[in-house]
């Protein structure tokens, strides 16, 4: 099984058939994803975590020049 939703699993997932439609319901949703040229990525645990109420916090590289 992929990591990433199926094109066709993202439209079930936000019942969105444009990607702006789509992108604009996840955010909403609180899923993380990103856009790759005409593509929306949205990992299959984000997916799974979100179903189960969970919080899902999209993950951030530390900021190493805040570090002295």
């Amino acid at each position: 099984m992929n990591e990433f939703l199926s094109p066709e699993e993202l439209r079930d997932l936000t019942q969105r058939a444009r990607r702006e439609a789509q992108a604009r319901a996840l955010q909403e949703a609180g899923i993380p994803f990103r856009q790759v040229a005409a593509r929306l990525i949205v990992s299959r645990h984000h997916a799974r975590e979100w179903l189960a109420g969970r919080i899902v916090a999209p993950s951030h590289e530390p900021n190493m020049s805040a570090i002295t």
